[in-house]
């Protein structure tokens, strides 16, 4: 918006921008491919996993072409901070917003300095972006929606040895309605997290257990918890208001990673957004464009992801394992190389489930695939 000529202000909670941010911080190579992204940020790359089932099972897989790069987030995140000011727009870190207010002609902002309250002061604009990630506090005070549900994200960084490729763990004892992983950042460096629809307090200990092989030493471990949006319900754009990233569910449903779907739909909303400044046309009809664009690119993605995912949350961990042994020799390792592609799921989890014995050894665990799904946490836990 601001390479466009637009006055545009970001306030950020942070003193610094990506300080703190709980994220695996894997990026598929398609974006890099076709986004401007800071390529010094890269740590790693991923091209080869093991996949390790409940019961015992390792499935390794190299992928015919790099699949991903894994980055230091922090670094990520101050260096598009970096390109938007080379671009005009003003910084205001260490803001924290207290509220909102949408009229007729313009959105107020009331916004302090972090450890200041009595610091409070206006910020008046034509147009509001929401890009607050999980934290929906906001959202409904300006007419917008809201994650359906949760899903319970634990990680920490470790030192490591002799861990050579990215490996994912399946199991209802690890990480139910979900998976765990194991991310080598090279200089014997490793992220350590899982994702699940139960309390990851719980099992963020037994997924240290089963990774002990590769921990260059044991003791404590300082993890880090959060919530990652599930189904977005409800309006993203509003009067005068937009909301990307997170805060409108552009989220893999799937794997959790949110980083190119909140890069897409940024897109999608500044071609809007830029549009209706220019009309000075700010109206909920003249924004919702961006909801339909960002629907018609990510929404078949999103939901069927989701479905997938809770198909697979189903499985016990007999037929987890029973699904890794197939893999190993009944063709599917092939259909997979032919189909995956990091950040689109939803052709290859079509294929598979069409794979006849798949199909078998699933049995009704994909009727959930049709059937509505079951309520997820609610949003009021956090």
């Amino acid at each position: 918006m601001a390479a466009q000529g637009f006055d545009t202000v970001l306030l950020d909670e942070r003193g610094r921008i990506g300080r703190g941010k709980i994220c695996t911080g894997i990026i598929g190579a398609e974006a890099f491919r076709t986004l401007e992204l800071p390529r010094g940020a890269i740590l790693n790359q991923i091209q080869r996993l093991s996949f390790h089932s409940p019961l015992g099972s390792v499935l390794d897989y190299t992928h015919p072409e790099l699949l991903a790069y894994v980055v230091d987030r922090a670094a990520f995140d101050h260096s598009l901070a970096d390109q938007a000011a080379a671009a005009g727009a003003r910084l205001e870190c260490g803001r924290r917003v207290r509220s909102l207010c949408v009229d007729a002609g313009e959105v107020r902002v009331e916004v302090e300095r972090v450890g200041d309250p009595g610091s409070t002061c206006p910020v008046r604009a034509r147009l509001l972006v929401l890009a607050t990630g999980v934290n929906s506090r906001l959202n409904a005070s300006v007419g917008l929606g809201r994650p359906e549900g949760f899903l319970n994200a634990a990680q920490a960084h470790l030192e490591v040895e002799g861990l050579e490729c990215t490996h994912c763990f399946a199991g209802r004892d690890l990480a139910p309605g979900a998976f765990g992983w194991l991310v080598p950042l090279g200089g014997g460096r490793a992220r350590v997290g899982l994702m699940t629809e139960a309390r990851s307090r719980r099992f963020f200990g037994r997924l240290l257990e089963r990774i002990e092989p590769y921990r260059k030493e044991g003791g404590a471990v300082e993890a880090h918890f959060k919530p990652i949006a599930q189904r977005f319900r409800g309006p993203s754009s509003a009067h005068r208001v937009i909301a990307v990233g997170e805060a409108a569910g552009q989220v893999k449903t799937t794997t959790g990673g949110g980083i190119y779907y909140g890069l897409l739909g940024a897109d999608l909303a500044a071609e809007v957004a830029a549009g209706a400044l220019r009309r000075d046309s700010l109206e909920a009809s003249d924004l919702r464009p961006y909801q339909q664009l960002w629907e018609q690119r990510l929404g078949g993605e999103i939901e069927a992801g989701y479905l997938y995912r809770k198909a697979f949350s189903r499985m016990s961990d007999r037929q987890i394992d029973a699904l890794f042994k197939l893999a190993a020799w009944n063709g599917i390792v092939p259909l997979v190389k032919r189909k995956a592609r990091f950040d689109w799921h939803l052709e290859l989890l079509g294929s598979l489930v069409r794979h006849a014995p798949i199909r078998a050894l699933l049995g009704r665990q994909l009727d959930v695939v049709q059937a509505p799904p079951q309520p997820e946490l609610a949003a009021d836990r956090y």
